[in-house]
C-alpha cells in the first residue's frame, strides 16, 4: 500500500457508499444502543461519529441537521 493512496469513491447505493466491517459483539451492542438513543440508524450514527471526529456538523451534536449536501443536490 502506498504512503499516499488516491481516494476513489466506491459504487454508490443511492447517495451512500456501503460500509462493511466487523465489530466485537459488545461494541455492536453499545453502538446499537447509542444509535437508538439518538434516534439514528446504525449507519447514520457511524457517519455522525466520523463527521464529529473531523470537526464537521453532525446529527449527534445537532439532531435537527438535515441530509448531507450531496444528498440534497440530487
Amino acid at each position: 500500500m502506498s504512503a499516499n493512496p488516491q481516494y476513489t469513491t466506491p459504487k454508490l447505493d443511492g447517495h451512500r457508499v456501503a460500509l462493511r466491517g466487523r465489530l466485537y459483539p459488545d461494541q455492536h451492542k453499545r453502538a446499537h444502543e447509542a444509535a437508538n438513543a439518538h434516534g439514528l440508524s446504525l449507519s447514520d450514527y457511524v457517519g455522525a461519529l466520523i463527521d464529529r471526529d473531523n470537526g464537521l456538523p453532525n446529527k449527534l451534536d445537532d439532531p435537527n441537521q438535515g441530509s448531507l449536501p450531496i444528498a440534497r443536490a440530487s
